[in-house]
C-alpha cells in the first residue's frame, strides 16, 4: 500500500513540474473590414403638411424631413429629385402637391445611438399650385421616398 502511494505522490510531481515547465506565447493578429453603412432614424422622421385652398393655392405649409446617420466618411449621395412633385389622394381624388428636398451635412454629430456618426439632416417643404378645383374637401397623403446611395 504505501508503494502506490508513493508511486502516486511521484507520478502528481513529476506532472506537475512538467506542466510548469516553461511558458510560449504567440500573437494573434485580428483583422477588420469597416464597410460603409448608413441608416435613416425612424424616430427622427417627421410628416410635412400644408392647408390648401384652390383659390390661392397652399398656406401654412410645415417641413417635415428625415435624418440619416453614416459611419465616419462614408459618402452617401442622394438620388431623389431635389424638386418634383407627389401625388397626394383621398380615395379617387387627387391633389398634385410640389416638395423641394434641401439636405444638411454634420461630420461626427451624431448623439446617443448614433454617437459620433456623420449626420444629414434632410428637409422636405411641401407646397401645391392653386387651381386643382377637382380636389374634393378633405385630408389627402402621399409620401415622397427619399432614397441614399453609399
Amino acid at each position: 500500500m504505501k508503494k502506490i502511494a508513493l508511486f502516486t505522490l511521484t507520478a502528481a510531481a513529476i506532472l506537475a513540474t512538467s506542466a510548469q515547465a516553461g511558458t510560449v506565447t504567440v500573437p494573434v493578429t485580428i483583422n477588420a473590414t469597416v464597410q460603409n453603412s448608413c441608416v435613416f432614424d425612424s424616430g427622427a422622421t417627421q410628416t410635412a403638411s400644408f392647408s390648401y385652398d384652390a383659390n390661392t393655392g397652399s398656406s401654412a405649409a410645415a417641413s417635415g424631413g428625415a435624418t440619416l446617420y453614416c459611419n465616419k466618411a462614408t459618402v452617401a449621395t442622394l438620388t431623389t429629385a431635389t424638386s418634383g412633385t407627389v401625388a397626394l389622394t383621398k380615395g379617387t381624388d387627387t391633389l398634385t402637391a410640389k416638395y423641394t428636398l434641401n439636405s444638411v451635412f454634420s461630420a461626427a454629430a451624431g448623439t446617443g445611438t448614433y454617437q459620433d456618426a456623420d449626420k444629414t439632416v434632410y428637409t422636405v417643404a411641401p407646397s401645391a399650385d392653386a387651381g386643382q378645383w377637382s380636389a374634393s374637401s378633405g385630408s389627402y397623403s402621399g409620401q415622397l421616398t427619399i432614397n441614399v446611395d453609399f
